[in-house]
């Protein structure tokens, strides 16, 4: 009998030691903390890991790891702004060991939160990392002349990146832009032509019937009852509104063309751009 409770005891005394040594673990310290962070990071939850990455640096502010993870996660969540905001703030003390990489994710946030700071004259570039913003902004801002001049410099190191933004340079020089005033000018010749010539076929077709139409009805009108029509100065008052509307509508319709066969080079550009910078 003493030696069934004593057992019973043992293990009693075992399951609460357990216990305590469970509870005695700390699951909010700072290691656990940041296993947590990059967890959360690496599976796309960036709120929730800059929101974790905030604690981690209130706690250590010297943390540089910590700190150039919620930079990512910041910019990752397209809160540009706040990336760009903490870098400023620590620009100055950050140790030399971890510039590279902070100068780095500076300017992949300064380029998805503005592409043209890269593009302007005031970017100067200082090395062969800096052509890696430069290029794609010039292709985005499509200044082709000088994006030409850059990857054409003999001294331009070759890799997959820079050949991917060379072949959409390429295929840049071959895009067939529309004209919008060749399209105005169409239209105010025959009514709806600029829209065919812009590839809005429909647009095109509806614009000629319903001018042709408005027009042929003003006519009428002027030929039953002469200028004293009211059906006449109704629909050549309609006529003329749909002529304006048309010329200005195929001018608009060769932005909105031009537009769409950039967007093309844009997108590509920035899914060269953003697997390189990842």
């Amino acid at each position: 009998m003493i030696i069934k409770y004593t057992a019973r005891l043992t293990f009693l005394l075992l399951c609460l030691a357990l216990v305590k040594n469970c509870f005695s673990q700390d699951i909010y310290n700072l290691a656990n903390s940041k296993k947590y962070a990059e967890y959360l990071f690496n599976n796309k939850d960036y709120s929730r890991a800059f929101a974790e990455l905030e604690r981690i640096c209130f706690l250590d502010s010297l943390d540089w790891n910590a700190k150039l993870l919620l930079i990512k996660s910041y910019r990752k969540n397209k809160n540009y702004n706040q990336s760009l905001s903490i870098y400023c703030k620590n620009e100055l003390i950050i140790p030399e060991i971890y510039k590279y990489e902070y100068k780095r994710e500076y300017y992949i946030t300064q380029f998805k939160n503005n592409f043209k700071y890269f593009s302007n004259d005031t970017f100067v570039v200082k090395n062969d990392d800096d052509l890696y913003f430069k290029i794609p902004a010039l292709l985005l801002s499509d200044n082709l002349n000088e994006c030409k001049n850059t990857l054409e410099d003999k001294n331009l190191k070759k890799d997959i990146t820079i050949e991917g933004y060379r072949n959409l340079y390429n295929d840049a020089l071959k895009i067939n832009y529309k004209s919008k005033w060749l399209a105005a000018s169409m239209s105010a010749i025959i009514p709806g032509s600029g829209k065919i010539y812009t590839g809005f076929y429909k647009d095109g077709i509806i614009s000629f019937l319903f001018t042709c139409l408005s027009a042929y009805q003003a006519y009428r009108g002027f030929e039953s009852k002469g200028t004293k029509s009211g059906i006449f100065f109704i629909y050549s008052g309609v006529t003329a509104g749909f002529y304006l509307g048309n010329i200005y509508g195929s001018y608009k319709s060769a932005k909105q063309k031009n537009k769409i066969i950039s967007k093309s080079i844009f997108d590509k550009t920035n899914i060269i751009f953003d697997d390189w910078a990842d």
